[in-house]
């Protein structure tokens, strides 16, 4: 390791070792358009890297405003998401607490050990889930931090 080369390009020793090893897996073209041999066709893959991402980023951004939220919705409801979610964000906290995650933090932010708490406005964070869960206002970032709060605090007894 200490007498490796220094790389200031990473990508390019990556492509380096797979050129090497296996020639045929370096013929691939990446999702953002690296190495591929056609201009243009790598152009192309960019700027659609570009919008996907801009778009995943933004439908994905924990602190989206309530406003946008009916943009969000329409867009679930005609399936438009999944040609770019996940093409830059893997983290979907806002959709998963809205839906496979929405039981389970639910129950930890109504449960009575975490209202109890004298740090915590109980009823603000009553409001918030039914405004959150019903899907009129976008609490992500907030229930993200409440709960991993009040997950530490349970694993720590306290």
């Amino acid at each position: 390791m200490l007498r490796a080369p220094v790389f200031s390009d990473k990508a390019a020793l990556q492509k380096q070792i797979i050129d090497k090893y296996l020639p045929s897996l370096g013929k691939i073209p990446t999702n953002r358009g690296e190495f591929t041999k056609m201009n243009l066709l790598k152009k192309l893959i960019k700027a659609k890297n570009k919008i996907f991402t801009l778009i995943d980023d933004v439908y994905n951004w924990e602190r989206l405003p309530h406003l946008a939220l009916p943009l969000c919705k329409f867009g679930d409801l005609l399936g438009i998401s999944r040609f770019f979610n996940g093409s830059a964000e893997y983290r979907h906290f806002r959709l998963w607490f809205l839906d496979e995650m929405k039981t389970f933090t639910k129950d930890i932010l109504l449960d009575p050990s975490t209202l109890r708490r004298f740090w915590y406005d109980a009823d603000f964070i009553r409001k918030m889930a039914k405004c959150h869960y019903s899907g009129m206002m976008n609490f992500t970032y907030e229930i993200d931090k409440i709960v991993s709060f009040e997950l530490w605090l349970r694993q720590n007894n306290l």
